[in-house]
């Protein structure tokens, strides 16, 4: 490895400048001297840019996502646990995705419809921090579609489709008169979906 090249050139240095220091050549000690400390510094550098190098040139970055959060606003993400709301906590869990998705990547928050792209993820943040539970919202299935429809505007070949929701039987009641989401899911095998149970 890098430090153990170090070690050994700085050994090897230090070997030579004894032998000559022991036979006079002080001129001779000194370039070698010089020659080590050169060495040691080009090297360090060398480690350390390659330890701090940027992911993007280590090929290592992720890619910019297309990404809407889906939050239950749902009067049943009122009821509370360890002094938290359930909405409250999605909310955090909300404000942590974005914060931790690619850069560059594109970001919609939803709640209730129109779903729309924010300008950048300050303002998904927001429209997290503003999110009210709401007595009248349209069907998941509803919100879910015109998310995916969201998504599929997006030139950006990842798209990630987040559902915070406290996934009960009243709020998810199944809709005999459409198909199911997850039918609907299988017709866009592009968008990777996750739940994630409040």
């Amino acid at each position: 490895t890098g430090s153990m090249a170090l070690l050994l050139l700085m050994a090897l240095m230090f070997l030579f400048f004894a032998v000559a220091y022991r036979r006079g050549w002080a001129l001779i000690a000194f370039l070698s001297v010089l020659c080590t400390t050169l060495a040691v510094g080009l090297v360090g550098s060398s480690m350390a840019m390659a330890k701090n190098k940027s992911p993007a040139l280590l090929g290592q970055q992720r890619a910019a996502v297309a990404a809407v959060i889906l939050i239950d606003s749902s009067p049943r993400m009122l009821l509370r646990y360890q002094n938290q709301s359930r909405l409250e906590r999605a909310q955090v869990i909300g404000k942590w995705l974005l914060g931790n998705l690619p850069r560059d990547s594109e970001v919609a928050v939803v709640d209730r419809l129109p779903a729309n792209f924010s300008a950048d993820v300050g303002a998904a943040e927001a429209v997290v921090d503003a999110l009210e539970v709401s007595y009248v919202l349209p069907t998941w299935k509803r919100r879910v579609e015109e998310s995916i429809e969201l998504l599929q505007q997006s030139k950006l070949p990842r798209k990630e489709l987040y559902l915070i929701t406290d996934l009960t039987r009243q709020t998810w009641k199944p809709d005999a008169a459409n198909p199911s989401i997850s039918a609907r899911l299988a017709d866009t095998p592009n968008v990777t979906l996750q739940v994630i149970d409040v």
